[in-house]
């Protein structure tokens, strides 16, 4: 440990520029919304013709677009509000610290554990989900397919993810919401051997 700074100071920045990275990846989300959203609404206003018609499947669709866009400025305006008002230099195993801890404590929004899958790389993240299948239920309120929070970990694509999947069992279609209790536990078994490798 660096002199004059104690182990909650670190993990404290940790944490905080984790909050940072879950902001980031949700206003990217936000962002994918609100090109959808402002393309379907410019298309009706800018209809240069006599009568401007829109279906109310369409209504109904902007409406759906809207309340997630909200939802996740919420999220953000949220994690934004949360941080400490100070600067902070903190380097990437610190916010690879934070994400390992959340990701195994259990994170029951499946944005937030890939996000924080994408922070860590196969021999820090498998066994942190590895620790949250078997001590939490957070993943059985994920419908991600498991082989896609797999291919979140740094350096691992799509491919070793449908590797790792198979050797525990699990179908190359199943989402982790559907999981049966032993099925989540062997995948767990499987993160944790594969992770020693």
């Amino acid at each position: 440990m660096m002199a004059g700074l104690s182990a909650s100071t670190m993990q404290d920045r940790g944490d905080t520029a984790f909050a940072l990275c879950e902001a980031a990846a949700l206003t990217t989300r936000a962002q994918e919304l609100l090109t959808v959203l402002w393309s379907r609404l410019e298309a009706f206003a800018g209809d240069s013709g006599p009568v401007r018609r829109i279906a109310c499947d369409d209504v109904e669709q902007l409406a759906t677009l809207g309340e997630e866009v909200a939802e996740l400025a919420a999220q953000v305006a949220c994690l934004l509000d949360e941080l400490p008002r100070e600067a902070a230099a903190v380097k990437a195993w610190e916010i690879a610290d934070a994400a390992r801890t959340a990701l195994s404590d259990g994170i029951f929004d499946q944005r937030r554990a890939r996000t924080a899958a994408a922070l860590l790389d196969a021999g820090q993240g498998f066994p942190a989900l590895a620790e949250s299948l078997t001590d939490s239920d957070a993943h059985t309120h994920w419908t991600a397919r498991v082989v896609d929070v797999l291919a979140a970990f740094q350096g691992v694509d799509e491919t070793r993810a449908r590797q790792v999947a198979a050797i525990a069992g699990v179908p190359e279609t199943a989402r982790f919401d559907e999981l049966p209790p032993e099925r989540a536990l062997e995948l767990a078994h499987t993160l944790h051997q594969l992770a020693a490798r």
